[in-house]
């Protein structure tokens, strides 16, 4: 996910250091040579520009923030041996479960089994 809100911000640099050159090359012709409409154009272009990256610098916040949330939250792990059927619960931050592998709460790392299946469920 961080790499994710990392390239994009790295897109908003790039799209706003271009927009940067563009209006350099723009404002090194003379000033008699624009009229008021494309001056004013060109504030409202640079305007919009600022509020699309602040946008866009929100969302990617917004988004990151409900995905941070999503992995501290609490579930319940259950780990059934298929072959005997024995349950063995335990409780794990969402953010610890690496595939076969997860650290329970109480700091235990527990490894499942090829004849193991893991359940997860939302806590209660």
């Amino acid at each position: 996910m961080l790499t994710k809100l990392l390239f994009t911000g790295l897109v908003i640099a790039v799209v706003f250091a271009l927009y940067r050159v563009r209006s350099r090359v723009g404002t090194a012709r003379p000033s008699g040579d624009r009229d008021t409409a494309v001056a004013t154009s060109s504030r409202l272009g640079r305007a919009l520009s600022y509020a699309l990256v602040v946008v866009l610098l929100m969302i990617s916040g917004v988004a990151y923030y409900f995905h941070w949330r999503a992995e501290q939250q609490l579930v319940s792990v259950r780990v059934i041996d298929t072959g005997t059927g024995h349950v063995t619960s335990y409780r794990a931050y969402q953010r610890s479960i690496e595939g076969k592998r997860f650290r329970a709460a109480d700091g235990r790392t527990v490894v499942i089994g090829d004849s193991e299946r893991l359940e997860i469920l939302a806590a209660d």
